[in-house]
């Protein structure tokens, strides 16, 4: 048997088939989506933690999909002035080669001349190198060697932070300088500076959150998801739930549905609901109650006000400060 490609959805083969995570996700969220959105007030729900960009790391070059010589090799630390030389190194297609000495600098400018001599598109400077799945690319010639981009790749998951258009020619000697300084990634290319980036730093909200209503049975669906490696737990107030003549309906009956794993788990043929939704009830006798979210969840609470045989909803929802006593105190709506 043999992978043709990797499917974010579905995998089978001539006998068996299997959803991915991503595959539960998109099912939650496609049968329970409601029909209105319902505002959700939040307090004391705020971010917890904010990382700046880390650009520390191993820096090595190659050429993409081509052999390719690169002279006059230089990083430079921009904090201390210290400068590092390599000299020249040819690759061939497949190889690369690694400047080794750098990689405790958080401020740096790599300098090199590159020119193509073999192949079909252009070549790679890679920087902040942690491992294969968590690094940064600068692309010279990628895609039908017709652009430019810089790549981040965390936890085997990438983006391309900005591309534009740029084609490397066969056998022309390129100036190339990458910058970095602090949230900052400069690429020039003879002398001109291109495509300019700032990254943002990256902040964790404690809960991620949604409401609706679903206007034909009168349920109301309140997603959340917990982004953190810990349990999280929040007090939650369906403010206003009422049936169609307003008036609040209580006990209600829930079901909730819980996915949740491991950062790299994945299902498989040998294990396909290792990443599944679990599903449970549950019985609210009031408006106002506490909930714990597992770590790294998505979890779906789908009320359903007098078994969904009158028509109600709410008009709003809200998440509350954690703790037992949360109801009482400060409120996230």
């Amino acid at each position: 048997s043999y992978v043709n490609w990797k499917p974010d959805m579905v995998w089978f083969d001539n006998h068996r088939a299997y959803g991915t995570p991503n595959y539960y996700v998109q099912k939650l969220f496609m049968n329970h989506q409601g029909s209105r959105r319902l505002a959700v007030t939040a307090e004391g729900i705020g971010a917890v933690s904010s990382r700046a960009p880390e650009y520390r790391g191993r820096m090595r070059l190659e050429g993409y999909e081509t052999k390719t010589r690169f002279d006059e090799v230089c990083v430079k630390n921009l904090d201390t002035g210290e400068e590092k030389a390599f000299g020249s190194f040819v690759t061939e297609q497949g190889e690369h080669a690694w400047l080794e000495g750098c990689e405790d600098w958080e401020s740096y400018e790599i300098c090199l001349k590159a020119c193509e001599l073999e192949g079909r598109k252009g070549f790679q400077v890679l920087f902040g190198w942690q491992d294969e799945d968590n690094y940064l690319a600068a692309t010279f010639g990628g895609w039908q060697n017709l652009d430019l981009f810089v790549h981040r790749q965390i936890n085997g998951r990438g983006c391309d932070l900005t591309e534009g258009w740029f084609r490397a020619e066969k056998g022309r000697v390129y100036d190339l300088k990458i910058r970095v300084k602090d949230d900052r990634i400069s690429i020039f290319i003879d002398g001109e500076e291109y495509l300019p980036i700032r990254e943002n730093p990256l902040e964790v909200e404690r809960l991620y959150h949604a409401a609706s209503l679903d206007e034909e049975d009168g349920s109301v669906i309140l997603k959340v998801v917990n982004l953190q490696e810990k349990e999280e737990s929040a007090g939650i107030r369906l403010d206003g739930l009422a049936d169609g003549e307003r008036k609040k309906i209580f006990p209600v009956d829930a079901q909730v549905y819980t996915m949740t794993g491991r950062r790299e788990q994945e299902n498989s043929f040998e294990e396909p609901e290792a990443v599944s939704p679990v599903e449970s009830s549950l019985r609210l006798e009031k408006e106002c109650f506490t909930y714990h979210f597992p770590a790294l969840s998505l979890t779906v609470l789908h009320f359903y006000p007098n078994e969904g045989k009158r028509k109600g909803g709410l008009e709003k929802s809200a998440l509350l400060e954690k703790g037992p006593s949360a109801c009482a105190g400060d409120v996230l709506q």
